[in-house]
């Protein structure tokens, strides 16, 4: 009965018209500043949460979405199709994916206590922000073509495995605030203009330079691509930004000198990932094709 349709959740960060163009359905995760509690995306814009950001005392806290939204969004997809992918961010930064897969076995037994054929397949992306926002687009695009549920697993796989991305942060104390470093190494950090450089890998975050300044740090970003994929290939890139629009113009030129780039997406660094690395971050992620 119809296409497989593709939900994901508010973390990988993809525009309102890519959404739509794909018919992707979006799941909101939690965000709590204080005493206010919002719907990512839905009743909290990215652009009102990094003004929040710099302002308020109280640090952000994500949390993965209510399960009503689950419910709500698979109960309406109940009606839609028989097939459902549900794509998500990192298992090992969110309990997102274990609330998806619980939610996905209540939705799935109650379709077959009323007698439907209703299948929900809950991948974890190993990534977050636009990385997710890559998956996610494959799989809604091979869904609009007609793909199977299991040719559609089959093809993300691969790019699940293969990805890899970098960030890098410009203010060291929203770091602190997360609880990522302690007091005097933002201080020292800032006053150094260190630049930290981390990568997410397979689901895991490591750092990878602590360059000085954002120059050092572009440079560095670079050198660390053309480590992992030479140089030349063809590969896929989606290019992210915390509301500092010029970093990602400085480096893009560098990365399409380097590499034949097949498709490029570009968007703005949401809530999830924002409250972690602050403004003024920036980040790409990249597979080979």
């Amino acid at each position: 009965m119809g296409q497989v349709k593709i939900v994901t959740d508010t973390t990988c960060d993809l525009p309102q018209d890519i959404l739509q163009q794909y018919d992707i359905r979006l799941v909101p995760t939690v965000i709590t500043i204080g005493s206010n509690v919002y719907k990512d995306t839905f009743e909290l814009p990215v652009e009102e949460f990094y003004e929040l950001l710099r302002t308020s005392p109280e640090r952000p806290v994500s949390g993965p979405p209510g399960r009503k939204d689950f419910s709500d969004t698979y109960t309406t997809l109940m009606k839609e199709t028989d097939a459902v992918i549900s794509i998500h961010v990192s298992a090992s930064f969110s309990s997102t994916f274990q609330s998806a897969t619980n939610m996905a076995k209540f939705s799935m037994n109650t379709a077959k206590k009323q007698g439907k054929a209703f299948d929900i397949t809950v991948l974890d992306s190993k990534a977050t922000c636009i990385g997710l926002g890559i998956i996610v687009i494959e799989a809604a695009k091979l869904a609009q073509q007609g793909k199977s549920k299991d040719e559609i697993v089959a093809a993300v796989t691969p790019i699940i495995e293969n990805m890899k991305s970098l960030f890098m942060v410009d203010d060291v104390s929203y770091l602190e605030k997360s609880g990522r470093i302690g007091k005097a190494g933002a201080v020292i950090g800032n006053f150094l203009k260190v630049k930290p450089i981390f990568s997410i890998e397979g689901g895991e975050t490591s750092v990878k330079g602590r360059p000085m300044g954002s120059g050092g740090a572009f440079d560095k970003m670079i050198d660390l691509m053309g480590e992992a994929i030479p140089f030349g290939t063809d590969i896929k890139l989606g290019m992210a930004h915390a509301m500092s629009p010029e970093k990602l113009e400085t480096v893009k030129p560098k990365i399409l000198e380097n590499y034949n780039c097949v498709e490029v997406y570009e968007t703005l660094i949401g809530t999830s990932v924002g409250a972690t690395m602050g403004p003024g971050s920036f980040g790409y992620v990249y597979y080979a094709v």
